[in-house]
């Protein structure tokens, strides 16, 4: 196996270190505060580097972890938003995990696996993280929901989400393709 994990294996000791180094990034960027400013009003929450990456790379159980990691630990455990951050946080880095060995990693051609990987992207950014935080605050904290979104509708709610979310999702996508790029193709091998 040269070193190399059996390519069933969800757990092994290297994708939890590699997960734990991953969650412990996205972890402390989000504790101090780190966010890369794009526009006037808009910044790069950093975490989501990581937890795409991460997830990407160890595999599902390394996403699930990755992404409890990434949630806000300044806020109380038991706040609502919070929660639903952590709860779509991990369902993101489930879903990272395992789509990407299985549809894009597996690309014989670079350019393909790109494209696809932004599609994985877009996918966690506008259905798992954005839908899956406002369907959650809709249909199981609703006062949390009127408080976030105000008088708006269900789908005014995601479409507003959507919107600020798209300039992090593009830059997002942009600095992971590079760094996919850059990585060694033995290095963009998903660990499971």
């Amino acid at each position: 196996m040269n070193g190399r994990q059996n390519d069933n294996t969800l757990v092994s000791k290297r994708i939890i270190l590699m997960a734990l180094g991953f969650g412990s990034a996205a972890l402390l960027v989000k504790t101090i505060g780190l966010s890369i400013p794009i526009f006037d009003t808009v910044g790069l929450d950093p975490r989501e580097l990581f937890v795409t990456l991460g997830a990407a790379l160890t595999g599902p159980i390394g996403g699930i972890l990755i992404g409890f990691m990434a949630r806000d630990w300044s806020t109380p455990v038991l706040h609502v938003g919070s929660l639903i951050s952590q709860a779509v946080h991990i369902a993101s880095g489930l879903w990272m995990g395992y789509t990407y060995k299985k549809l894009a990693y597996r690309q014989k051609n670079f350019p393909q696996l790109l494209l696809r990987w932004s599609i994985l992207v877009a996918v966690y950014y506008y259905l798992i993280l954005v839908l899956g935080y406002v369907l959650i605050a809709y249909t199981l904290a609703r006062v949390y929901f009127e408080e976030t979104f105000g008088g708006r509708s269900f789908g005014q709610a995601y479409v507003d989400l959507a919107q600020a979310a798209t300039p992090e999702l593009i830059i997002t996508v942009v600095i992971t393709a590079i760094i996919l790029a850059i990585l060694p193709p033995k290095s963009r091998r998903p660990l499971w």
